[in-house]
């Protein structure tokens, strides 16, 4: 809950500051709007690791509670700011705040959660994820038309000290790590190496879904939505603003992504074959983004649809795939690398998508995001081949 709760702000921004009017009140021009949307993630590639060791020495609460005032901070800024200094400086700041956010959440849910059970909670964790940006992506789009876009950034620095409420009063201050909760036998095992080749190959497909739909799709939707719906639209005949609509469509589209997590964490515990349920919702990715390159608002809206099966899927399986390692003294380790890698992809995202329209037209900058999708499944087929089974599921 204090997770969809924070991303009031940072949503709002990815479904509207691409748009100039309102990229102009803070004083940021069309390339500093791809910065600013990928700034945060760049800060990540360094905050994460950062969040992983502090995880290793303090208590899971602390770190998160802590990171949610950071993103308070971010919030006030982008209110506040008038020029691109101090926004850029939020931006900063929120990746710092999410850093602490994700890492710490995930690490929370791998040493709660029972063999067998690893893909079925992080499907869990991932729904309240995309159900928030769902709601937030439409909410904010909404307030922005109606009070404006500073008023809109006051609400969501409010909504990160509900977040904040909530960690306070309800989360455990449970212990520092997974190896203090373990059996004597497994806290004396002295740790082996770090295990690279598994999480490299956990990485992949979520460096590809990071890049694709939170980095080109979330930086482009409102471009892409422009294009589509020409002034005899239904949609623009009723007199819908372009930012509620895009808002609108965002939330559907995470929507289906908060469907197929939870569906993809259980399926791959029944099956047990995680890489198997990442295979098959990165050819189903592959597709979806090759029809977004169509004139036809329902097909490319369809393809949408279809590519958020796989942001689903690979969002909860990635660190359960993880968690799954049997060496736990490097998962917090582990889960930082993982999220560096996907933040690595999804902070050049935008800067690739807005600075490669000069060239290229947004269908074939889709249409390459599809190719890295398929590559990422023919690629899959080896562990999918070589996958060990994984404990059996605790209901079955």
């Amino acid at each position: 809950m204090g997770t969809a709760l924070s991303l009031l702000a940072d949503s709002t921004l990815y479904t509207v500051l691409p748009d100039p009017g309102i990229a102009s009140q803070v004083g940021l021009s069309a390339v500093l709007v791809g910065v600013a949307l990928g700034l945060n993630r760049l800060v990540r590639l360094f905050s994460n690791n950062l969040a992983a060791r502090l995880l290793e020495h303090l208590q899971r609460r602390s770190v998160l509670i802590v990171a949610a005032l950071i993103g308070v901070a971010s919030a006030c800024l982008y209110a506040l700011a008038q020029g691109p200094f101090w926004f850029l400086f939020g931006r900063v700041l929120w990746g710092l705040a999410w850093s602490g956010i994700w890492v710490g959440s995930h690490a929370a849910i791998l040493d709660l959660a029972p063999e067998g059970s690893r893909g079925r909670l992080n499907g869990a964790y991932q729904a309240w994820f995309f159900g928030g940006a769902a709601s937030t992506a439409f909410v904010g789009g909404a307030l922005v038309d109606l009070i404006g876009f500073r008023a809109t950034m006051w609400l969501g620095s409010a909504a990160m000290l509900v977040t904040v409420g909530i960690w306070a009063a309800y989360l455990p201050a449970n212990p520092r790590g997974p190896t203090d909760r373990a059996p004597d036998s497994l806290a004396r095992h002295s740790p082996g190496p770090f295990p690279w080749m598994a999480t490299l190959g956990a990485s992949l497909p979520y460096f590809a879904v990071r890049l694709a739909v939170p980095g080109i799709l979330a930086s482009t939707t409102i471009i892409w939505l422009g294009q589509l719906l020409r002034p005899s639209s239904p949609l623009i005949t009723f007199g819908l603003p372009l930012a509620t609509l895009t808002g609108a469509f965002v939330a559907m589209r995470t929507v289906v992504s908060l469907l197929g997590a939870p569906a993809s964490g259980w399926l791959s515990d029944r099956l047990q074959k995680r890489w198997g349920v990442i295979t098959l919702s990165m050819s189903c990715g592959a597709g979806g983004l090759w029809l977004m390159g169509s004139q036809s608002l329902w097909i490319a809206a369809a393809g949408a649809l279809l590519a958020a099966v796989a942001s689903g899927a690979v969002h909860s399986l990635a660190p359960a795939l993880i968690g799954d390692h049997p060496e736990t003294a490097h998962r917090n380790r582990a889960l930082g690398l993982l999220f560096t890698l996907g933040d690595l992809g999804s902070a050049i995202g935008p800067s690739l998508a807005l600075g490669g329209l000069a060239l290229f037209s947004l269908s074939t900058i889709y249409e390459g995001a599809a190719i890295l999708f398929a590559a990422v499944a023919v690629v899959s087929l080896r562990p999918l081949l070589l996958e060990d089974r994984l404990p059996a599921h605790p209901l079955g």
